[in-house]
């Protein structure tokens, strides 16, 4: 490979590279510098409900090659008191007279920069070049599947490894039992923009946005929806109510939060953050790990259930052999016990759900949608994966080696995605902008 003095690739370099001046991955023992190995937003560390320091996580994502960054943690943005249903919620934006920042966010900022120091060539988001970025990004998506990280790292990166700032707040506005749900969401969004430009007074500004949605407030409190327990005493209409809710968060923060985060720039000071704080949508499929919200897609399930037992019976032929498909949806419980229809991914019913969301994401501004590392690690792949053009896999670590080993199973999944990153963000803002 041919570097010029200012260690950028010259005009032949394509042809060198496909030529094999340079050893290969056929030929060096290095990792593939694989986009979806390269880019991970969505970590926690031992400031929240994460097992490592910030120090441990940077050093881990450094070795196992990482390119683009997150380190981030849970956070509550909102003024309204809250009990959760979920355990590790403990920072919060407000003491009891509502001005006090928490120092987790400070002490996290000043250790990030430590350790970044320590490296020759990390630097962190806010001290990273655009240009510089967007010349990074195209060479690893060119020559990532021929070159390793570490010989993309030694010869022609710009950075070796860029670090964010992010944190994870629970889009929490009560939506579900007001007359005026899009002006609890324009005073959520308000608070979010305080906690972002109360961070940048304190010297711990925020680069990104891991945005989740946990919680659903259901008979006088909020209810996690991830845990299956917190819903077995509701009845299905009452269940059915909690995933138009949930819905309609994921819609709000595509639509509105997204937007109004790009817009935190023009108050934020120079450089790279004129652009804004950019924005994931984190865990968007969560509540299909949830049992007892699945069981609204029961009837679903046993038409499924119908058509791939008829589809086995028949030899996976739509014309049945005899002429006649004699398996009813009311008698698929005659063939098949309670777990095997339990075991059926109603794909159907959930395209429909999730369609909403799609359209959503047709005219989305400064949104990255996730691919969650641990739903694919322990739970079968949402259809709503496979409904999109665009994402981003985010790991969710929260232990060593996790990010690691998600995101390698994220891509031995083959999903037809393109790679959507902060880098490509701001560069569709700007296309927009001019």
């Amino acid at each position: 490979m041919s570097i010029t003095s200012q260690g950028k690739i010259r005009s032949p370099t394509s042809l060198e590279v496909r030529l094999g001046v340079t050893p290969s991955l056929d030929e060096v023992d290095g990792r593939s510098a694989d986009p979806d190995e390269l880019f991970d937003l969505h970590t926690q560390t031992d400031g929240s409900d994460g097992h490592q320091t910030s120090g441990e996580i940077i050093s881990e994502a450094f070795g196992n090659g990482l390119y683009l960054f997150g380190v981030s943690d849970h956070a509550n943005v909102g003024k309204e008191s809250k009990k959760y249903s979920s355990s590790f919620y403990g920072l919060e934006l407000d003491d009891s007279d509502g001005e006090a920042f928490s120092e987790v966010y400070v002490d996290r900022f000043d250790a990030i920069q430590e350790i970044i120091a320590d490296y020759e060539n990390v630097v962190s988001w806010q001290d990273a070049d655009i240009d510089k970025l967007e010349e990074d990004l195209g060479i690893i998506r060119e020559y990532g599947d021929e070159y390793s990280i570490e010989e993309l790292r030694e010869n022609v990166l710009n950075y070796e490894m860029v670090v964010m700032n992010a944190f994870e707040p629970d889009f929490n506005p009560r939506i579900e039992d007001c007359s005026n749900p899009d002006g609890v969401v324009e005073d959520y969004i308000d608070d979010l923009k305080d906690f972002v430009f109360e961070a940048e007074a304190c010297g711990a500004g925020f680069d990104h946005v891991n945005q989740a949605v946990h919680d659903v407030f259901v008979d006088g409190e909020f209810r996690y929806v991830k845990k299956d327990h917190l819903f077995e005493d509701l009845t299905i209409e009452e269940k059915e109510e909690v995933l138009q809710v949930y819905r309609d968060k994921l819609i709000y923060a595509v639509e509105d939060l997204a937007p109004a985060m790009k817009d935190t720039g023009k108050e934020i000071g120079a450089g790279i953050m004129n652009e804004g704080l950019t924005v994931s949508i984190v865990h968007p499929a969560i509540i299909e790990r949830n049992e007892e919200l699945m069981e609204v897609f029961n009837e679903s399930k046993k038409k499924e259930a119908v058509k791939e037992t008829e589809n086995f019976i028949y030899g996976h032929n739509d014309v049945p052999i005899d002429g006649n498909r004699i398996i009813e949806d009311e008698n698929i419980e005659d063939l098949l016990d309670d777990t095997d229809i339990e075991g059926i991914y109603p794909e159907t019913a959930l395209k429909e759900y999730w369609k909403p969301v799609v359209k959503s994401l047709e005219d989305a501004e400064n949104t990255i949608f996730e691919i969650n590392g641990k739903h694919v690690e322990r739970f079968p792949n949402s259809v709503l994966w496979e409904m999109i053009t665009e994402g981003l896999h985010g790991s969710d670590q929260h232990r060593q080696g996790e990010q690691q080993s998600r995101s390698r199973k994220f891509r031995n999944l083959g999903l037809d995605l393109e790679d959507n990153t902060p880098v490509d963000l701001l560069q569709e803002n700007k296309r927009k902008e001019s």
